[in-house]
């Protein structure tokens, strides 16, 4: 584990390896290369960074760090069976650790960075409209208005608990729904 090389060094090496820009890498797009070459740059910050989890999530703009810890180890088992894929990232790692040394042994942590807020939008199904017909209830001497949410219903909410059926038609009207 180096331990002193930053995110950005890491992104930018497998950019410049891969021929994906670092915009893309930190773009939330989801084709196959983009998204395998990410989880490349999730590897290796992980093998050769001090950085934990969470803060690879939030340096490629993850919403989780779960996401980070599945992709370290999906390619560490494409490795196994890829060669191609474990050549690009042994000559990454070489790259790595070829890299200059730092002056500072440890820099602090731009925390200004860490703490940028992360939008992100959840996509819920929509609500359905609710429609409704306002009116007359058809019970004993009622008249009172109210909403119909259904097509068969005629009778107002006590008239309803007043009669004895449960299928809230009234027989006397039960043609008049059908």
């Amino acid at each position: 584990m180096t331990g002193d090389v930053s995110l950005s060094e890491i992104t930018s090496l497998v950019s410049e390896h891969t021929g994906i820009a670092v915009g893309r890498l930190l773009s939330e797009g989801r084709s196959h290369p983009v998204v395998r070459y990410r989880q490349v740059v999730m590897f290796l910050a992980r093998a050769h960074s001090r950085k934990s989890f969470p803060e690879i999530a939030r340096y490629l703009r993850r919403r989780d760090h779960t996401t980070v810890i599945f992709g370290a180890r999906r390619i560490a088992e494409l490795r196994e069976t890829d060669a191609g894929l474990n050549a690009l990232i042994n000559d990454l790692s070489e790259q790595i650790k070829a890299l200059p040394e730092k002056t500072i042994s440890h820099p602090a942590p731009n925390h200004a960075e860490l703490q940028k807020p992360v939008r992100f939008i959840i996509k819920r199904p929509s609500k359905q409209q609710t429609k409704f017909v306002m009116r007359k209830c058809l019970g004993s001497d009622c008249g009172q208005s109210f909403k119909s949410f259904h097509v068969g219903e005629r009778f107002c909410s006590r008239c309803r608990k007043l009669r004895d059926g449960r299928t809230g038609i009234d027989p006397r009207y039960e043609s008049a729904a059908i």
